[in-house]
């Protein structure tokens, strides 16, 4: 696994658990599952500077998933997605030549 990989999963589990500290704190229940994002694939760009990874959530409601790809700097500023598709079934990121 290379160095730039490491930092990016570091960084990405980081700021899920910011996210989750939060959170107010009471037992868990089913519908707090169905709020988790599942956050998988991250591929530094060639130049070491970015990380694509993919956001999976449920719609409890519409019985749906969905999942897009976002991009985010390697120090963790410029966070965003950048697919948007209505069906929403993006699976991995990929730059260019893998």
């Amino acid at each position: 696994m290379t160095r730039h990989l490491r930092y990016s999963l570091f960084l990405i589990l980081a700021l899920v658990s910011v996210i989750c500290a939060q959170t107010a704190q009471h037992p868990l229940r089913v519908d707090d599952i169905f709020r988790f994002k599942d956050v998988r694939d991250p591929q530094v760009s060639p130049d070491g500077q970015w990380v694509a990874y993919v956001v999976s959530t449920v719609d409890m409601k519409e019985d749906k998933s969905s999942s897009h790809v976002w991009l985010i700097k390697i120090d963790g500023t410029n966070d965003r997605q950048i697919t948007f598709g209505a069906e929403g079934h993006d699976v991995a990121g990929c730059w260019s030549g893998c």
